[in-house]
């Protein structure tokens, strides 16, 4: 054999084991491919629900007004006490709107406020949470979202007792007026 033959046969042998090397790294590189991709892991998971759930006390069903023939002067009181029986804390507010009538919202000065006790007995503290018209109380805390706070954080088995007056205001623009509305006590988280 020729040195030129030896050279090129060299050459071919040389050729044939990088060929050989280079498809040994191939298939370990795919081997490590395949194992990182079916590699895996498991846990285990759990989702529940709490709760919101407002409970009210004894016969004050609700703050309810219903009051006929009002006068300058007169005023009626409602009062409700609330137990809260939710599972998660929760805010509780206050919030109302107008639905129907002619306006007498105006014409009405509205108090609301807040008592650890049961109903009290007397009228308004001097510093009440709200003191305005009822239309001001639309206005300012039409929804749940600008309500008026009753509490933050309630817990479970937390009582709020909410007390309100509303009084006819000396206007004879009043008279033969009237008005029909809502008043909402929520609890969200």
């Amino acid at each position: 054999m020729t040195a030129e033959r030896w050279i090129a046969a060299g050459r071919r042998v040389v050729a044939a084991v990088v060929v050989l090397a280079a498809g040994v790294v191939v298939v370990n590189g795919v081997r490590t491919s395949q194992a990182e991709v079916s590699a895996s892991t498991s846990t285990a998971g759990l989702f529940s629900a709490g709760s919101i759930e407002l409970d009210q006390v004894g016969d004050s069903v609700e703050l309810l007004f219903n009051q006929d023939e009002l006068y300058p002067g007169s005023f009626t009181d409602a009062c409700v006490e609330v137990i809260y029986r939710g599972s998660i804390e929760a805010d509780l507010r206050l919030h109302g709107r107008r639905l129907g009538g002619t306006e007498l919202d105006r014409y009405i000065r509205f108090q609301v406020w807040t008592s650890d006790e049961p109903c009290p007995t007397e009228g308004p503290p001097p510093d009440p949470a709200l003191d305005g018209t009822l239309t001001e109380m639309w206005q300012t805390h039409g929804s749940y979202a600008d309500g008026l706070v009753l509490g933050t954080g309630i817990e479970q088995g937390s009582r709020v007792t909410l007390a309100a007056r509303a009084e006819l205001l000396d206007d004879p623009d009043a008279e033969g007026r009237y008005t029909d509305f809502a008043l909402i006590v929520e609890a969200r988280p």
